[in-house]
């Protein structure tokens, strides 16, 4: 009698134990769910509502080959070309693996330039038809020489209160535009869109740039050169459309008029003779010893500036990109001349 209570008691202990068994999967189940859903697939927003970019061909920052971003300070040791901005921003999305158009192309500036090519209509570089000398009129910033001195706002319109559009640094030139007319203290000038900016002439100089030589070739790569005018730097780029930098700009610009050199800065000036500042013509290339000889490179227009491709201030027109200025200018070390044309 007295096994009766736990005879009753055994089939309800057995099927209490059937359902823990039963129960037992399910929660492993529920568990394994869990963390599976914690995984945030790339291109998918996390929990927290920021996203996850995916990488590759679109992300904006490319580590170079010592693990740097591209945002890096300028001139990092890449033997590659060091210039690069310093200013916080990598606005080159892509263009550095890109090889060079033929030349026909303007710039991409917004993908919208409505500039017209030295000597054509419209233009403001000006080509004498029959003696072939290039002129045109430069407006050349007095201020922002450090980084502490950002320079001279270039404003949507001619005054203080409207929107800003660029800078003009130290000894840094943009095309002035006659054909606009600006309220006393202020000039018209062109920007890489074809849009019109006004910059307050206070602490300004204005000079008519004249430029001739007998040798085509170099009258030829100058002109070309001009072409580009407000591309966007772009670090490692060598895309006359979509951005380049310091170096390749010249073999891109060179190598159009069959004149093929090395892509780096020091390489380049291997190739020819170091010339006086008072022997410099036309096309010769304009160096300067950044980081301990990395260098960085500009092509010599005459009458002492150049055209160059720099990051250093900015990637886009006119605190940088493709731009003139006087061989002097911001913050450079002392320049050097290379005649790579007739030594090469």
């Amino acid at each position: 009698m007295k096994l009766k209570p736990l005879l009753l008691i055994i089939p309800f202990v057995v099927v209490f134990s059937a359902l823990l068994v039963l129960d037992a999967p399910d929660k492993a189940s529920a568990s394994g769910g869990s963390a599976a859903s914690a995984v945030v697939e790339p291109g998918e927003a996390s929990g927290s509502g920021s996203s996850v970019e995916r990488g590759g061909a679109d992300t904006k920052d490319f580590p170079d080959a010592s693990g740097s971003s591209a945002e890096d300070a300028e001139n990092t040791g890449s033997p590659q070309t060091p210039e690069t901005a310093d200013n916080g921003k990598d606005e080159s999305q892509d263009g550095s693996q890109e090889s060079s158009p033929s030349g026909t192309e303007m710039p991409d500036a917004g993908d919208e330039n409505k500039v017209p090519a030295p000597g054509e209509p419209g233009s403001l570089i000006s080509i004498d038809a029959k003696t072939g000398e290039i002129t045109f009129d430069l407006l050349i910033g007095q201020l922002g020489s450090t980084e502490d001195d950002p320079g001279i706002p270039v404003y949507e319109k001619a005054d203080t209160n409207s929107d800003k559009l660029g800078t003009l640094q130290f000894n840094c030139c943009v095309l002035m535009d006659p054909g606009v007319k600006a309220p006393d203290g202020w000039a018209a000038v062109e920007l890489a869109s074809g849009r019109t900016g006004f910059v307050e002439t206070k602490e300004t100089m204005s000079k008519t740039i004249s430029i001739s030589d007998n040798d085509k070739i170099r009258m030829d790569i100058v002109t070309d050169a001009l072409r580009y005018l407000g591309l966007k730097f772009s670090r490692y780029g060598k895309s006359l459309t979509k951005g380049i930098d310091c170096s390749n700009f010249i073999s891109a610009i060179y190598a159009k008029h069959e004149l093929d050199i090395p892509d780096t800065c020091n390489e380049q000036i291997a190739l020819g003779k170091k010339i006086s500042r008072k022997d410099a013509r036309p096309g010769d290339i304009v160096y300067y010893d950044v980081n301990s000889g990395y260098g960085h490179v500009g092509i010599y227009l005459g009458s002492g500036f150049l055209i160059n491709s720099t990051g250093h201030a900015g990637k886009k027109y006119p605190d940088g990109g493709v731009r003139i200025c006087d061989v002097v200018y911001r913050d450079r070390e002392e320049p050097e001349f290379y005649d790579i044309i007739d030594y090469r």
